[in-house]
């Protein structure tokens, strides 16, 4: 070994090391000569046991498939590509007494997608399963397979262990969000993740979430977990919100409805106006800042020492005696343009704390019942200085 050797020598070596023959000595000094180690046949272009690793953590947050149904993917797994998209054929020992095969559609195109991390890893495999099936190996079959430093033969199936899931992540040098090292990814709870996502973005509906599940599996196992108990808890309270404002709902008289209940009169809650009281009502007599008030006397939210209403400037918009027309449409949006100088001043927590019930109310439930000719002559009036309705004291000092 005093002489340096020929270069195809040594290649030729190096393969036949990586295709499972043992290196005689003087070829062991070869190695050494260079300073390559005999495992370093891992890091040609084929598949090794953390690159397996990474593929099917890759995949498994793309799909729906089992884990177990992920490491005993077949080469022959993609079928009937179109347009994009492909399925992922695979076979699944769970939910029943036979192994069932079942196929997933996913989206077929770049390494971001399964069926091109698929593709990708097919690739990088063939090497290994060409060298397996030339021996005979029962296991060529399998997407899995790839070069192994460790043991002989170098070109098998892989052994996809969780603990060998965990060596692969310890050796990525993983960190979380507080810069503590990641150790492992426990392999069962990817899937429990991506059913997660679908959840959340079918919004609970467990009839489109429940894909390969019966709905009271899908709502056991993937519904009713720790992670998704905040949301669960923020639904509630949307959902409450939500049957509050139904229970609210105010009452917007558009025009036409207007000139219908000074004819035929109108029922506001638990009271019937006649169509003189809504004349009366109408005419201004009963004007708040944002509305008209049909009970000023007997506010459900509240009332001062002589019985008068509580909240008779703002608090109209939550209130079940109000009523709105047209003609107050210019003081509404004189009030929204308060509400947003307010709200460049403020931090977008505490202005939706305090204001943003009162801007839905308007923008939701008030607004969208007039038509826009409608809107758009109040925008002119409340931009006119001169008949503009003016803000009450107490918000003009903000």
């Amino acid at each position: 070994m005093r002489n340096k050797p020929e270069r195809s020598r040594f290649e030729n070596v190096f393969l036949r090391v990586a295709d499972g023959t043992r290196p005689a000595r003087s070829e062991f000094d070869m190695f050494k000569y260079r300073k390559v180690a005999i495992a370093a046949a891992s890091d040609l272009l084929v598949l090794t046991l953390p690159d397996a690793i990474c593929f099917i953590i890759a995949i498994a947050l793309r799909v729906e498939m089992p884990i177990e149904c992920l490491r005993t993917l077949r080469r022959d797994c993609l079928k009937n590509p179109a347009r994009g998209y492909v399925s992922i054929e695979y076979t699944k020992g769970r939910g029943g007494p036979r192994a069932k095969i079942k196929r997933e559609r996913v989206r077929d195109g770049g390494i971001n997608t399964p069926g091109g991390l698929v593709r990708l890893a097919l690739e990088l495999s063939r090497p290994a399963a060409e060298r397996m099936a030339d021996r005979g190996d029962p296991n060529a079959d399998y997407l899995w397979v790839g070069f192994v430093a460790a043991g002989l033969p170098s070109w098998r199936r892989f052994s996809l262990s969780t603990h060998n899931f965990y060596a692969a992540i310890r050796s990525l040098g993983l960190v979380d969000e507080a810069g503590k090292p990641i150790t492992k990814i426990v392999p069962a709870r990817l899937r429990k993740t991506v059913k997660r996502d679908n959840y959340l973005r079918h919004t609970g509906h467990l009839r489109r979430f429940a894909s390969d599940h019966s709905k009271p599996v899908a709502a056991r196992h993937y519904a009713a977990v720790d992670g998704l108990r905040e949301e669960h808890a923020r639904s509630v309270a949307v959902a409450e919100g939500q049957l509050f404002d139904m229970a609210m709902m105010p009452l917007v008289l558009p025009p036409k409805e207007e000139v219908s209940a000074l004819a035929s009169g109108l029922s506001i809650g638990n009271q019937k106006l006649d169509a003189g009281a809504v004349a009366s009502l109408v005419s201004g007599d009963a004007d708040t800042f944002l509305g008209m008030c049909s009970g000023f006397w007997s506010s459900p939210l509240g009332r001062n020492d002589n019985g008068s209403c509580a909240t008779a400037f703002t608090g109209c918009l939550h209130c079940s005696n109000a009523v709105f027309t047209a003609r107050k449409l210019p003081a509404l949006l004189t009030y929204l343009t308060w509400l947003a100088e307010r709200r460049a001043v403020m931090t977008e927590a505490e202005w939706h704390e305090r204001y943003s019930a009162d801007h839905n109310r308007i923008m939701v439930q008030i607004l969208p019942v007039f038509d826009a000719g409608d809107i758009e002559q109040a925008r002119s009036t409340a931009e006119n200085a001169a008949v503009a309705p003016a803000l009450p004291p107490h918000l003009q000092r903000g």
